[in-house]
């Protein structure tokens, strides 16, 4: 099944606000079919040019000069400074285990990482997964249950919340 090809017919009034993203999944009008080859050429740009002078590339100049014409079309305040003077902060990755194998990913502020190493330790509890296909889901749907009722309650920006990541 292509979730993707069977997503964009629910998606093409709302897609529909922005030309290039129609000239991407919609072209000639019509939705891009299942098995069909998705070319984003912007994008490819985009990575190339990141590729070969840094991410300098994606702050300053052409790249910068388009997210800015388009966030500003789009009633956005963004400006070429905006780009220009901002700094990436790193944070060291989370980290968690899984069945004998390290699990490194995206800390806070995002929830993913944290939310996925509590997926799987909940899940590590249960040896037998692959056995039965109906539990497996039945585990893996309460496993998210539970990660994502304790997000809403734990998680947030680490500038202003005290997550307790270690529980």
């Amino acid at each position: 099944e292509d979730d993707t090809a069977d997503s964009l017919p629910r998606s093409q009034a709302r897609l529909a606000r922005w030309p290039s993203t129609m000239k991407i999944f919609f072209a000639d009008g019509r939705v891009l079919a299942a098995g069909a080859t998705l070319v984003q050429r912007d994008l490819a740009d985009t990575l190339t040019a990141i590729a070969q002078t840094g991410p300098r590339a994606f702050y300053e100049g052409a790249i910068a000069d388009k997210i800015v014409t388009a966030v500003r079309a789009g009633g956005g305040l963004m400006t070429r400074d905006d780009l220009k003077n901002y700094q990436a902060i790193e944070h060291a990755p989370i980290r968690g285990r899984y069945r004998g194998y390290d699990v490194l990913s995206m800390p806070p502020s995002s929830s993913g990482g944290v939310i996925l190493i509590e997926m799987l330790n909940i899940l590590e509890g249960y040896p037998d997964l692959a056995k039965d296909d109906a539990r497996r889901l039945h585990l893996m749907v309460e496993a998210m249950k539970l990660a994502y009722a304790d997000r809403a309650a734990f998680l947030g920006d680490p500038a202003s919340v005290d997550a307790p990541l270690a529980r």
